[in-house]
């Protein structure tokens, strides 16, 4: 019974992080700034190990604020570069996730286990994701189906549709980690443009199986594992035409 709840967890946590960040990826490909989300991830992240720096704590409360108060500014920067310099946005873009990717790796440097932290946030191990991950992912999805469903035009102003895409991301990043939060963001909206949302969910739900596989027969981190076997199969999908009939 323990086992069962045990796997359950990491279970929900992916499902909600799908639920939540598959429609949110939708709107990234249609906006064409698909790099946001390693931007406001990296942002996210790097908030989070400088406050490490200054203050050492592992209360989840206090990490998540931070979390998304870097994720937030983030997309304000965005929302404003979109509109100062649209033809760039993707390259500006870029140039905020290096800049968060470079402050994320000085507070490692600052830290005595900030290269532990650093790893934690860009690939954390799902299958040791607790109810607090669970419940966060859980929410996450709530909140972008009530949007999806009676809220639409929420996401057709930038500065809404970024502000919710930071807070999202900046939750999931905790218990996801950088690779899985980009990789559930683009795969299944790639997948979604050639294939039906049945299909779609086939392959997804294939890729997390052969993820957990690999990670269960050759001892790597299930986050790293699936972020793996999902982009195999993203790129698979598109260098092989695969569309549905």
């Amino acid at each position: 019974m323990f086992i069962d709840y045990w796997f359950l967890l990491p279970l929900v946590t992916l499902a909600g992080g799908l639920f939540a960040l598959a429609p949110l990826g939708v709107h990234v490909l249609r906006r064409g700034v698909v790099f946001i989300d390693l931007a406001v991830a990296q942002a996210a992240a790097a908030s989070t190990l400088w406050l490490q720096v200054f203050y050492h704590t592992h209360d989840a409360a206090i990490l998540v604020s931070s979390s998304v108060l870097g994720a937030l500014l983030c997309a304000v920067l965005v929302a404003r570069i979109t509109v100062v310099w649209p033809e760039r946005r993707e390259a500006l873009i870029g140039l905020i996730y290096v800049l968060g990717a470079a402050l994320g790796l000085m507070a490692a440097q600052f830290n005595p286990h900030g290269k532990d932290d650093l790893q934690q946030l860009l690939a954390t191990d799902i299958l040791w994701s607790d109810e607090t991950d669970a419940l966060l992912a859980v929410v996450s999805g709530l909140v972008i189906f009530f949007i999806q469903r009676w809220r639409k035009e929420t996401f057709g102003k930038d500065l809404y549709f970024y502000s919710v895409f930071a807070v999202i991301t900046s939750l999931l990043v905790q218990s996801l980690g950088v690779f899985l939060v980009f990789i559930l963001l683009i795969a299944p909206a790639l997948l979604l443009e050639r294939l039906c949302t049945f299909l779609s969910a086939i392959v997804i739900a294939i890729g997390v199986l052969i993820g957990l596989g690999l990670s269960w027969y050759v001892d790597l981190p299930s986050g790293v594992s699936i972020a793996l076997s999902l982009a195999c199969i993203a790129l698979a999908g598109v260098i092989f035409n695969f569309k549905s009939p």
